[in-house]
């Protein structure tokens, strides 16, 4: 379990990610989130901050990796876990 969306870990900063929205297709989903209070549609290898990037995304569910190589996830309209 990673630290809470938002904390300084000691490898770096955790984004503040909300997941507020799910849009999908048999091509592609789009996670719709707010990121440091920005809304923000992304896309699985979208990087919206530098050294982050979308693994997956699901209705319930988006995963990311920061710089530190480790993987979160935050559950729609949740916080991480």
């Amino acid at each position: 379990m990673g630290a809470p969306a938002g904390e300084t870990l000691a490898t770096g900063f955790v984004p503040r990610l909300r997941y507020i929205g799910y849009i999908g297709s048999q091509a592609r989903a789009v996670a719709l989130v707010l990121l440091q209070d920005e809304a923000q549609a992304l896309a699985v290898g979208d990087s919206p901050r530098a050294g982050w990037t979308i693994l997956t995304i699901t209705p319930r569910e988006l995963e990311f990796v920061g710089p530190d190589d480790i993987s979160r996830r935050v559950s729609i309209e949740g916080e991480e876990r």
